[in-house]
């Protein structure tokens, strides 16, 4: 039987630095700009007492969201924006 490990979880960092790393991932990925969004992540946490295993994680998944909701809003607007074809 194999031991299951568990990660002690911790709250966010207040001094939560982006790694090179996910800047580079941000970049390859189509993400918006980390540096951007740490202080919103950071914040975000924060204020709601969030407890992770893994802050580094945490913020790629931010950061994936983020792009996946600004695409959704652009998607809608470009929808609304578009005058309405009726057949007859």
């Amino acid at each position: 039987m194999s031991k299951r490990t568990t990660s002690t979880k911790t709250g966010v960092p207040e001094d939560f630095q982006v790694s090179p790393r996910i800047v580079e991932l941000a970049q390859l990925r189509g993400w918006p700009d980390p540096n951007q969004q740490v202080e919103r992540f950071v914040n975000h946490h924060l204020a709601h007492g969030t407890l992770m295993a893994n802050w580094e994680a945490g913020f790629r998944t931010w950061l994936m969201k983020a792009k996946e909701f600004a695409d959704e809003k652009a998607a809608r607007v470009y929808t609304q924006d578009k005058p309405m074809v009726r057949s007859f």
